[in-house]
């Protein structure tokens, strides 16, 4: 009898072990799902990318975004828009310069950002060496009309945030009077 009370006791001890690490592997899945989860929350965020060009760094989530092309735009339809909008603005402006900044996918093609994007945009030494004291940027948007964006100004950095490529307008400002230019 005793010999039996021991080959019970023996089995209870195992089903109970055997049944703690059941439970204890059921747990454990629990946690390595939330590990799963983590990571690809993780990943989503490393998603934000980098590409830059001479004078131009643009960052944000831009999947088929392989380089940045930027030129300046001297003449032309959306040069005549840009200045004519200039005019508008009644401001002392003491000086403008306007780029066609665009993200190309790995075969040139012309691609829009995922979301909005950060651009920094080297000054060049003559918007620098301007009279002046303050900075704005104009984006024209699909109806030839300008959007006037949040800027910010390091050294010789100008920063802003955008969600799609076009025609930028970059003008500095003077609060000095504005100048009479017409004679009497």
């Amino acid at each position: 009898m005793i010999r039996f009370m021991k080959k019970k006791l023996f089995s209870v001890i195992l089903v109970a072990a055997l049944a703690a690490s059941l439970l204890a592997g059921c747990g454990k899945n629990k946690d390595t799902n939330k590990k799963q989860t983590e990571v690809t929350e993780a990943t989503e965020v490393v998603n934000t990318k980098t590409v830059s060009a001479d004078g131009i760094k643009i960052t944000g989530s831009m999947d088929s975004a392989e380089k940045v092309e930027m030129s300046a735009v001297t003449d032309g339809d959306d040069y005549k828009a840009a200045t004519d909008f200039i005019a508008t603005l009644g401001k002392n402006i003491t000086a403008t310069e306007v780029y066609n900044i665009n993200l190309l996918d790995k075969d040139s093609k012309k691609v829009q950002p995922d979301s909005s994007v950060k651009i920094n945009l080297t000054l060049s030494d003559n918007m620098v060496n301007a009279e002046g004291d303050g900075y704005e940027v104009y984006r024209m948007e699909d109806d030839k009309t300008f959007k006037k964006l949040t800027v910010s100004v390091k050294d010789k950095e100008i920063s802003f945030d955008t969600e799609h490529f076009s025609i930028y307008v970059v003008v500095k400002t003077s609060n000095a009077p504005i100048e009479n230019t017409e004679s009497t």
